[in-house]
């Protein structure tokens, strides 16, 4: 019973979706992934997953990652989209262990990390970073960044291609300071 307990409370306080599959039907769910989709434990218990991917292939090719992968190793990650109540999709990670690592049909336990945050930072950050490398390529002279440290080194953290056109200087900034 102290065991059951402490599992309970685990399973209330992660601040990760916890889930329970059998067959890719969810058996049991935690808040956090309640709250990760919108909808209530008792709307998601018994639910097929199948339900919350964008199409049949992409729930094929997470079924495919998390399953052929604890065949071969106790644990699995895959990262996909899930819809939520609202029918917006979030991005998630996937965290899987068999919950009976000699039979498959055992079921699995699933931790879910909403990462949707993280992946819209990213696809930021490259945008930023494409739109400085077309400004830098499209000026009329060379942008870089020189660092001197106390140790007396000198370098170039980054010059643009118009380096080379210019002065004769390798973009990667090999032979700038011989």
């Amino acid at each position: 019973k102290e065991s059951e307990a402490t599992l309970r409370s685990l399973f209330s306080a992660v601040p990760v979706g916890l889930v329970i599959v059998r067959n890719r039907v969810l058996r049991s769910v935690n808040d956090r992934m309640c709250q990760i989709l919108g909808y209530s434990s008792a709307e998601l218990i018994g639910c097929q997953l199948q339900r919350f991917y964008e199409n049949n292939a992409e729930y094929q090719r997470v079924g495919q990652a998390l399953y052929d992968t604890l065949r071969q190793q106790p644990s699995s990650y895959v990262e996909t989209r899930l819809r939520r109540a609202d029918g917006v999709f979030r991005d998630v990670s996937l965290y899987g262990a068999s919950l009976r690592p000699r039979d498959p049909r055992g079921g699995m336990a699933l931790a879910v990390q909403d990462i949707t945050d993280q992946k819209l930072a990213e696809r930021a950050l490259r945008a930023s970073e494409q739109r400085l490398r077309n400004i830098a390529k499209n000026i009329p002279g060379v942008v870089y960044q020189f660092y001197a440290r106390p140790n007396g080194k000198i370098g170039l953290y980054y010059i643009s291609h118009r380096a080379g056109e210019l002065f004769g200087i390798n973009y990667r900034a090999t032979g700038a300071f011989r």
